[in-house]
């Protein structure tokens, strides 16, 4: 049988990957709470501010513009009678920390 020599570095390496197994078990068993891979995001459209539960920008843009009854971000951009990149300028999106 041969031995097998780890450095610190592997050692280490593995250690972090128990670790992330660990806590990937205890997320499942309740113990933890949940890893949220979704982030908070503020729109402010003119007077119009409010915040959204998204995955990027881009998804939080698509749920505000279906909250306002568009089914795409061409039939609102046309609706306001702009094309879709004067549409997006006229929206600020920020990441809540």
């Amino acid at each position: 049988m041969e031995n097998k020599t780890y450095t610190i570095e592997s050692k280490k390496e593995l250690q972090r990957k128990r670790d992330a197994i660990a806590m990937k078990k205890a997320r499942a068993l309740g113990f933890l709470p949940v890893k949220k891979e979704n982030k908070i995001f503020r729109i402010e459209a003119g007077a119009i501010v409010t915040t959204y539960e998204a995955k990027s920008k881009d998804s939080a843009v698509e749920k505000y513009i279906k909250d306002a009854g568009y089914s795409t971000l061409e039939d609102a951009a046309d609706v306001c009678g702009q094309t879709v990149e004067e549409f997006l300028s006229d929206i600020t999106v920020t990441e809540v920390e």
